[in-house]
């Protein structure tokens, strides 16, 4: 459903939407005269019959009165919002010439300019300069934009909890591995120069202290590091004795993304020191 003006001139209706067209930048939609019409009468001469008028978003209807009979416009107004004070001063004196004004421009708690006017052809015009939101709008935008940034922080949060929780997961169970001593494990490390029970325990309890330092959030910057270092280690061995790449060697750099993509994310310290340029963006906004 929607609402549409719809003005009765006494004979001057094409003439008044071309006025309007000129001085509003409006756009004629449609104008029919009563004399297109089949069997119009024949007084009708070139009085409008029905137009339409847009004006920005807004469509006006008009037609002239049949007869002589005239209808003067009373008890509404069209109201103008307008971007700027220049704006709204030009239209004033426009509509205003050859008219009445019935309020000054003038500068109200609503609006920085407002004025009333009746154009020569009797429609009655309030000129507005549209206002900032009052400062209710302005706290209620900013606690939406505080909700919406809130969300999205959680979201990211959470996210990365969950690769730092994939990270965690395998480097408890490969911990647990190694100090089970495990024959498969035993002989995977023998086979890159980590022979014999004691060495492949001992890097299971390295292994398990820097990823009990990474999962508690104090320590977990510090334990990033450490484990970037037990991974780099695993890297060079892989690479020593001619692994594969893709499965073997880079396996340590699959293990550090999850690392550290996992605490950037979740930890807000290491987001501080490196920003990402939209982040930088918007705090220089």
């Amino acid at each position: 459903m929607r609402a549409e003006p719809y003005l009765f001139f006494q004979g001057k209706c094409a003439e008044a939407f071309e006025f309007y067209r000129q001085t509003l930048g409006a756009e004629i939609e449609a104008l029919v005269r009563f004399g297109d019409m089949p069997g119009s009468p024949p007084n009708a001469g070139d009085k409008v019959m029905h137009a339409a008028l847009r004006i920005g978003k807004t469509l006006v209807l008009a037609s002239d009165v049949r007869g002589d009979e005239g209808s003067k416009f009373a008890g509404f107004s069209i109201s103008l919002q307008v971007a700027d004070d220049g704006e709204a001063e030009r239209l004033f004196a426009a509509l205003s010439e050859g008219g009445g004004v019935e309020v000054p421009m003038m500068s109200t708690p609503f609006a920085s300019r407002f004025g009333k006017v009746a154009d020569r052809f009797g429609t009655p015009w309030l000129i507005v300069t549209q206002q900032q939101p009052a400062p209710c709008q302005q706290m209620e935008s900013r606690m939406s934009d505080h909700t919406q940034t809130a969300a999205a922080r959680n979201a990211r949060y959470w996210v990365g909890w969950t690769l730092s929780g994939l990270a965690i997961a395998f480097f408890l169970m490969d911990a647990g591995m190694k100090l089970l001593a495990l024959p498969v494990v035993l002989q995977a490390s023998a086979a890159i120069g980590f022979e014999g029970t004691g060495i492949v325990r001992e890097l299971g309890v390295v292994l398990l202290l820097c990823t009990a330092l990474y999962t508690a959030p104090p320590s977990a910057v510090l334990g990033a590091i450490l484990l970037t270092g037990y991974l780099g280690g695993a890297v060079a061995a892989h690479l020593r004795v001619r692994d594969p790449l893709f499965t073997h060697i880079l396996f340590g750099v699959y293990g550090g993304i999850l690392v550290w993509g996992g605490l950037y994310l979740r930890d807000p310290r290491l987001r501080t020191i490196l920003p990402l340029r939209e982040e930088r963006a918007s705090l220089r906004s």
